[in-house]
């Protein structure tokens, strides 16, 4: 199951996710934590992968939806530090190439 911490200082909210970003919870999990930062005013977002561990489909969109969700309101996602796996992902997508990414 996918491990989800949340950190807000000085505007910019940090989402941490350790774990599989797979069908089921954790996908699903990500988007709402995007979407509901987003109701409560967050327009930062970082999106911490480090420590992502698997990355299937529904992980990609899921960091896509959550992209377009806070771009929609007027704010940003950024992927740090994308864990091998879903740099591949990315990569393989082609969505490194639309996506806000550091690797710090």
């Amino acid at each position: 199951m996918l491990e989800l911490t949340v950190t807000i200082k000085r505007g910019l909210a940090i989402v941490g996710a350790i774990g599989p970003l797979v069908r089921g919870r954790g996908a699903e999990q990500v988007t709402e934590i995007v979407r509901w930062l987003i109701e409560c005013g967050e327009r930062r977002i970082v999106l911490h992968t480090a420590g992502v561990t698997a990355v299937d489909l529904a992980g990609v969109v899921a960091v896509m939806d959550s992209h377009v969700d806070a771009k929609d309101a007027g704010g940003s996602l950024v992927i740090a530090a994308p864990s091998p796996a879903l740099h591949t992902a990315l990569r393989r997508t082609g969505l490194d190439q639309a996506l806000d990414i550091t690797d710090a």
